[in-house]
């Protein structure tokens, strides 16, 4: 009888241990652009308290745009077919940024994770892009590589932000 009850208390237990990783994998896997989620983007919303959100850009297609080499990360999409990038610091305020971190480390291949913090809320709701595309093709490597680049820089996975209006903002009716 004894081991009767240890057996159904540890499926039980083991049951539901299974469904809260899949919950933690179902809310990552919500959050990352990847190949096969390119078609359809992927959408965050911004925390209001912490004025916070982070998606990570996936293997094969983690160059986050809209880029600038030199100074990182300061503009943002007020379109969805991704054109006509915005300076975040006039929409959203000072200290407003974005942070791209490798998840390998130094590793230009792997995903990418994307932190944008914003200075300030605007006061209505606004939504604002940003997409993961494939890599550039580089010059020396053959006509091969060429090919394959040129089929990941199609690659483009669309991240819609949803950016909540501030609650203190004085909006008259």
């Amino acid at each position: 009888m004894a081991s009767t009850l240890f057996f159904i208390v540890a499926v039980l237990m083991s049951s539901t241990v299974l469904a809260n990783t899949g919950d933690a994998e179902a809310q990552v896997s919500k959050n990352s652009c990847t190949t096969s989620a390119a078609s359809s983007g992927i959408s965050v919303e911004v925390d209001k308290s912490t004025k916070k959100v982070s998606f990570t850009c996936g293997a094969g297609i983690n160059e986050v745009q809209p880029s600038n080499e030199q100074s990182g990360i300061t503009q943002c999409y007020t379109k969805q077919v991704l054109t006509e990038p915005k300076d975040l610091v006039s929409l959203f305020g000072d200290g407003s940024q974005v942070t791209v971190t490798p998840s390998n480390g130094e590793a230009s291949d792997g995903d990418k994770t994307v932190t944008l913090k914003l200075g300030k809320l605007p006061q209505t709701t606004q939504t604002i892009y940003f997409g993961c595309t494939g890599k550039s093709a580089t010059t020396g490597e053959g006509q091969e590589t060429l090919a394959v680049a040129a089929k990941d820089e199609e690659q483009k996975c669309v991240v819609t932000v949803t950016v909540p209006a501030d609650p203190d903002a004085n909006i008259c009716p």
